[in-house]
């Protein structure tokens, strides 16, 4: 999956915690920065929906 996509920043940010399953109320932001080395990507935001019936996440 390319890096520079927003379904690849989603995925990350679910990847991070363990018991997350997904995200909601998501805000992406595309980031362009451009001076002697460019930045470029995107940025997403949101709140974590906890599967809390999987092994290990009862208590979140």
């Amino acid at each position: 999956m390319n890096e520079k996509n927003s379904g690849f920043s989603a995925w990350r940010a679910i990847e991070k915690e363990k018991c997350a399953v997904g995200l909601s109320d998501v805000v992406v932001y595309q980031l362009k920065h451009a001076f002697i080395f460019g930045t470029y990507g995107y940025r997403v935001k949101g709140t974590e929906i906890i599967d809390k019936f999987q092994i290990g996440c009862e208590n979140r």
